[in-house]
């Protein structure tokens, strides 16, 4: 899958529009595609022993053929969902495959996955904060948001949290709740 991504962004450089397009219908067709799982191709799943074969390099190649020849922003995010899904499950097995993707994800698509406008809405029991406060509760980079509640105001209420995500993009919560006694 790598070697007709780079060339479909290697014709499209060389003026040769039609031969690109043709290879991008191709890798479309191809494609699998489900809401959760983002868009991948079923040879991803096997990967391999040679360059060319390796998942993770070959979908970030795929994102830049998508981006360069077609300019197509959401066949591009639905790609990086992949590869997060990956991370998420997996793991991204070399230094090079975690650095091709991580400048797959932050090279586009239809949202800027570190621009972090609100978005989150957090009620814990009777208790809630909004996107804007948490925001600057907020670890820079990676958006990180942590939250204490002070032991003296926990009330059964409190067993009853709800998290909201109203913006754009992929996101992850872990909910931990701790409780220690002497």
């Amino acid at each position: 899958l790598q070697n007709p991504a780079m060339l479909a962004v290697a014709l499209h450089r060389l003026d040769e529009k039609r031969s690109a397009e043709l290879l991008m219908e191709s890798l479309r067709e191809n494609s699998l595609t489900h809401e959760d799982l983002g868009m991948h191709w079923r040879q991803l799943d096997r990967g391999g022993y040679q360059w060319w074969q390796a998942p993770i390099e070959s979908q970030t190649a795929i994102i830049e053929a998508f981006l360069e020849v077609e300019g197509d922003k959401k066949a591009v995010s639905l790609c990086q969902t992949w590869l997060l899904q990956q991370k998420r499950t997996q793991h991204w097995e070399s230094t090079k495959a975690t650095a091709d993707a991580i400048y797959a994800v932050l090279v586009g698509g239809d949202c800027d996955l570190l621009e972090r406008k609100g978005g989150l809405s957090l009620t814990i029991g009777k208790r809630k904060t909004v996107g804007e406060e948490m925001k600057h509760q907020s670890e820079a980079g990676t958006g990180r948001i942590m939250i204490q509640v002070d032991p003296s105001t926990v009330t059964p209420d409190d067993a009853v949290v709800k998290i909201s995500k109203t913006a754009r993009g992929a996101s992850w919560v872990n909910l931990y709740w701790q409780s220690m006694q002497d």
